[in-house]
């Protein structure tokens, strides 16, 4: 591997071999594969949501590495590992860079597909990420997972928390935006049973879902947003989308009356699945709460083009209101 990049740095303004090209696509390919496999918890839901495959994630992981950068002379990873620090000098450092460079593509995508999912996480995990930089932590890719570390730690060894253990940690540890990070990575050092790291995935919906958590006599929680925001951004969405359903649907009867009462119903629980963990997998089941005799290929002909277009609309609606 180290021998094929090396070759195609060396290719300055010529035509790039393509067995070399083949090759390198070929391998980073089968390490996106294994990645998200490794981080099946969270794919799955993209996977049903988008009706796509792993191997799709995959290839669209990827393809931004080969594309030329904006001089056309190299590839955008091959420009990469010029200046991949400290500089690659034989194989055993080229594989740890490529591993390196897919895992965090995959990562980027995988939180590309959540936040077209669901503004709200990625809204809040812009705001992680901000409080990550800014708060002096290391973000380190581990087993398919993203997680974070203190500053010094550069490499994470053992056993690490998954996001479902991560469910179970205690409820205070997140009362403090500005301590709640270290909060966390002191008391998984004090239990002592895993390496002090925080899956960045799993901390943002947990956040999110604390948000809209309404327990009696329990602290004000200071998170990464305000409750009330969010919930004004998402009723404002729904009531765009139920707009949209209005005037191209319902006033033009391209629908029953019946059929847009129960959108307008699906549209609901969208906005509640908002509000807690995301929309679950597929449209259809939304559908089927309602239209029980509703087959895939009946809502597919019928209601998939239809809701997915008013979805869209409230995300986007959702999403631009955020960033006001």
């Amino acid at each position: 591997m180290y021998r094929r990049l090396q070759k195609l740095l060396n290719t300055r303004g010529e035509v790039f071999d393509q067995r070399e090209i083949i090759f390198i696509v070929e391998h980073t390919y089968k390490i996106a594969l294994n990645y998200l496999k490794y981080s099946y918890l969270r794919v799955q839901k993209l996977i049903d949501i988008y009706e796509i495959s792993y191997e799709d994630i995959a290839i669209d992981s990827i393809a931004p590495l080969f594309v030329k950068n904006k001089d056309d002379v190299h590839l955008l990873l091959v420009n990469s590992f010029k200046n991949w620090k400290p500089p690659i000098k034989n194989e055993e450092d080229a594989l740890f860079f490529l591993n390196k460079i897919v895992a965090a593509r995959v990562e980027q995508h995988i939180a590309l597909l959540l936040r077209e999912v669901d503004p709200v996480f990625g809204k809040i995990l812009d705001s992680v990420n901000y409080f990550v930089g800014k708060g002096g932590f290391n973000k380190i890719n581990y087993l398919g997972y993203l997680y974070i570390v203190e500053r010094d730690c550069s490499l994470i060894q053992g056993k690490v928390i998954d996001p479902i253990d991560f469910e179970y940690l205690p409820l205070n540890l997140f009362y403090n935006k500005q301590t709640a990070l270290m909060d966390i990575l002191d008391y998984i050092k004090t239990e002592g049973e895993y390496f002090p790291a925080v899956p960045l995935i799993a901390f943002v919906s947990r956040i999110k879902r604390l948000i809209f958590l309404n327990i009696n006599e329990m602290p004000e929680l200071e998170f990464f947003f305000n409750r009330i925001e969010i919930e004004e951004c998402i009723n404002h969405g729904l009531n765009q989308a139920k707009s949209k359903l209005n005037t191209t649907y319902k006033n033009t009867k391209k629908l029953t009356m019946h059929e847009c009462n129960i959108v307008e119903k699906v549209l609901n629980e969208i906005a509640l699945d908002l509000r807690n963990g995301g929309i679950h997998s597929g449209m259809h089941e939304y559908f089927i709460n309602y239209m029980p005799e509703l087959s895939k290929e009946e809502f597919n002909s019928k209601y998939k083009n239809i809701i997915e277009y008013l979805y869209k609309s409230m995300r986007g609606s959702i999403a631009a209101k955020l960033k006001n």
